[in-house]
């Protein structure tokens, strides 16, 4: 998956590719079980809900990048040019006891440290501009929901957050 500059005809899948390019970069945010590789290892960041991985839970951590919703907004009088929003939902999960099974503060830091890594990414100035390059701008990382829960005897943290971004552009010809 590489990025590209969003464009009227893709205002979903390249939004969405860009994002995603970026939550699942080493460089940005790293992941716990190799923290210092930027070589992806394992698979870390999925499109979609992997519920397989609580079979095993030596596959925690993981994040989960939603598909973005969209609405419009300031419409010129001929229709032509819009605020394009977009909201997309990040959740983080974690086993308590980490990949391993045998640290009760390992999923706790492992948590932490990837909200942080996630609040660097989206905040970080030069990151913004790579974003404002694809036509992206105002990136907002909202944490919205903490929760713990059990699977199988097993209690996962869970993290949801919401990005949102938009952009100012002509939409129709």
């Amino acid at each position: 998956m590489t990025t590209n500059r969003v464009i009227r005809s893709k205002l979903e899948s390249y939004t969405y590719e860009n994002i995603f390019y970026y939550v699942n970069d080493r460089t940005y945010v790293k992941d716990p079980r190799n923290p210092d590789s930027t070589i992806k290892t394992r698979q870390f960041v999925y499109s979609s809900d992997p519920f397989s991985k609580a079979i095993n839970f030596s596959d925690f951590p993981y994040i989960i990048l939603g598909f973005p919703t969209i609405e419009y907004s300031k419409v010129t009088v001929d229709g032509k040019q819009k605020n394009v929003s977009w909201t997309q939902k990040i959740t983080v999960r974690a086993a308590r006891t980490g990949s391993a099974n045998s640290r009760s503060d390992a999923g706790r830091e492992d948590m932490l440290d990837i909200g942080d890594d996630l609040n660097e990414l989206f905040n970080n100035e030069t990151v913004k501009q790579l974003f404002r390059n694809l036509n992206l701008y105002e990136m907002n990382l909202k944490k919205v929901n903490n929760d713990t829960y059990a699977i199988k005897d097993n209690e996962v943290y869970e993290s949801e957050y919401e990005l949102t971004f938009m952009t100012r552009m002509k939409v129709s010809a």
